[in-house]
């Protein structure tokens, strides 16, 4: 069952702001482009906004502190946490996934539609990363994997542990 998450002005302007550092840091760091047009419009600059967005609702639901993780790529998002914020996209709502994400960590999606933020579940990498999802990339022929809502588990079983 999903849950709504809602953020005040001043928690999106927090988060927005994150996103905005995120995005300069990576131009100043001359970091791969990790964040591409989906298909739907979503830039870079977007991209980086709403994922801090959809990260800060998830630390709000769980009451974990969100530090934003500017510049430090290698940490998970959220405590132990990644996170996959989307838009709602007439391409769907899936859980997006690559062969360069960590296997071992959770991966939990978030549909946005500020103030209002959708936790719709979560999923192992090693588990969303297998041929059921498999679909052919957009950029480059990246391999992509796309795991529907419904085969996410529910968020109340998430826990700290592996």
């Amino acid at each position: 069952m999903a849950i709504n998450v809602t953020l005040s002005g001043a928690e999106m302007v927090i988060a927005a702001d994150a996103g905005v550092l995120r995005q300069v840091s990576a131009i100043r760091d001359r970091r791969s482009d990790f964040y591409r047009d989906d298909g739907g419009g979503q830039n870079k600059w977007q991209a980086h906004i709403l994922g801090c967005l959809g990260e800060f609702a998830l630390a709000k639901h769980l009451d974990i502190f969100w530090s934003g993780t500017v510049g430090q790529v290698h940490l998970p998002d959220v405590g132990p946490f990644e996170v996959r914020t989307r838009a709602p996209s007439s391409f769907g709502n899936d859980l997006t996934l690559t062969q360069r994400d960590h296997m071992h960590r959770k991966y939990i999606l978030v549909v946005s539609t500020p103030p209002v933020f959708i936790l719709h579940g979560w999923i192992y990498g090693r588990e969303g990363v297998v041929p059921k999802y498999k679909h052919p990339g957009p950029v480059r022929g990246e391999t992509l994997f796309y795991v529907p809502p419904s085969d996410l588990r529910p968020l109340n079983t998430l826990t700290n542990s592996g």
